[in-house]
């Protein structure tokens, strides 16, 4: 099969090679994060996106 590749063998349960080499693709997880919507969010960083972690901004509003 041409169309195949060795590194990648198609098994959906082992994708860390081919998230490795999208992400390169795409520029690196900097240049990804720059083109998306998280600067428009004003967060300084990622934590306050997440339900998980409190940001402070629930405090704040008290």
């Amino acid at each position: 099969f041409w169309w195949t590749s060795q590194r990648h063998d198609g098994k959906l349960w082992n994708l860390n090679a081919y998230r490795t080499d999208v992400i390169q693709a795409l520029g690196g997880v900097e240049t990804i994060l720059e083109h998306t919507l998280f600067k428009a969010t004003a967060f300084p960083s990622w934590e306050g996106l997440f339900w998980e972690r409190a940001s402070g901004f629930e405090e704040s509003m008290k």
